[in-house]
């Protein structure tokens, strides 16, 4: 999230280079994150029905982002508030 905060990258490798990772969960991730950060970005479609998590690294328990198909289970704060 600091690295889109700071906004010096091209939207469009970005989104090429994460469709090329053939990974959905990245690419939900990344849509998120841009969505909350109101970066405009392409992403291929999601193409699975499974929703995983934010952060992977802990527990399944949060909100359902039905956008991205992703399970919220971190608090994401605001752009303004990164270092």
């Amino acid at each position: 999230m600091k690295a889109l905060n700071n906004y010096n990258f091209d939207a469009v490798k970005l989104a090429e280079y994460a469709g090329k990772v053939k990974n959905g969960a990245v690419i939900r991730r990344l849509g998120y994150l841009c969505d909350k950060m109101n970066i405009e970005i392409t992403l291929l479609p999601i193409k699975s029905n499974a929703y995983p998590s934010l952060d992977q690294t802990i527990p399944k328990i949060g909100k359902d982002n039905w956008k991205w198909r992703l399970i919220v289970n971190i608090d994401i704060p605001e752009p303004g508030a990164l270092e």
